[in-house]
């Protein structure tokens, strides 16, 4: 099934399992649109902030971030309405992605300016920890409540960094060195994985092809057998996600315009044509599907994902 939606570069997509919505960063409208996960039809939208990009859903709340306004605007996903703006200019600027951690009810934002990570309490929601050094452009951003671990990506010091949930701070035993800009990064709680997409060329890196995959504890992230895998272009950071239902692993790959779809052991399960010039770059899980932003065609694909 595809939707279409007004034209504008989508970006990220939720799921608020409570309400059963879609909530879609539309980053050229300044907004984000709602949808009913079963029928797909359109609730409505909210204006946010300048340029939203990443999303995340926390205590029946969605949470924007707005690149090019340094702040989170916070959704009721009930009643639809912006409850509060968080400025995160104290700490630094330019939000990418966010994640949320619902064992510490905290949310953590990656800035790509001066590379820093903003952590907000989820109870009042209000900027707390300004976590400082964290590579150099900052962009993608994941949480393990499990074992109470962020990480997030450096694109410029070519890096991925571990923060520890329970001081907010650096592991820095567990940072992990590239050749390349690392974008995306997701994490499967069940398996205790870590997922990023890692660019191959240089000096443009641009081409993002390289998949590694490690395993993760509290004191250790240790590479997986083959790892770095090869996968098409996740250039601009397409989204990865691993799929909390089926176990599979969701890889955007935007210039490719497919969706490569791996099992748990990493083989590949299969590959998901989004059409000609698509660009795939969202991924969520709920009710069921799997959702797909095509940022580029302005449209929603959705297809069972666990029966």
């Amino acid at each position: 099934m595809y939707l279409v939606v007004p034209p504008s570069e989508l970006k990220n997509i939720v799921f608020d399992a409570t309400t059963q919505r879609l909530f879609v960063a539309e980053r050229d409208n300044n907004a984000v649109r709602i949808y009913d996960a079963s029928t797909m039809s359109e609730i409505g939208y909210v204006t946010v902030g300048l340029r939203p990009f990443g999303m995340a859903t926390l205590n029946g709340r969605v949470y924007a971030a707005n690149f090019n306004s340094d702040s989170i605007s916070v959704i009721d996903a009930a009643t639809l309405s912006v409850v509060k703006t968080i400025a995160l200019n104290s700490c630094s600027g330019q939000p990418t992605h966010i994640a949320a951690n619902p064992s510490t009810n905290k949310l953590y934002v990656a800035l790509k300016r001066d590379s820093r990570v903003a952590a907000i309490n989820g109870a009042t929601d209000t900027l707390g920890t300004c976590i400082n050094g964290v590579g150099g452009g900052a962009f993608g951003i994941a949480t393990n409540p499990a074992l109470n671990r962020i990480y997030v990506t450096g694109r410029d010091s070519f890096d991925l960094r571990v923060i520890d949930g329970a001081t907010d701070t650096q592991i820095e035993s567990q940072r992990q060195a590239f050749e390349g800009s690392p974008y995306q990064v997701a994490v499967d709680p069940t398996n205790n994985r870590v997922y990023l997409a890692v660019s191959a060329n240089v000096p443009d890196f641009d081409s993002v092809t390289r998949f590694y995959v490690y395993d993760a504890d509290a004191g250790n992230l240790t590479p997986v057998g083959g790892s770095p895998f090869t996968i098409n272009n996740n250039h601009d950071g397409g989204g990865i996600a691993a799929s909390p239902c089926s176990g599979k692993i969701y890889i955007a790959e935007t210039d490719n315009d497919t969706v490569r779809v791996l099992n748990s052991n990493l083989s590949v399960n299969a590959i998901l044509n989004q059409g000609a010039n698509a660009e795939p770059y969202g991924i969520a899980f709920g009710a069921n599907k799997v959702f797909i932003t095509n940022r580029n065609a302005a449209t929603i694909s959705a297809q069972i994902e666990c029966p």
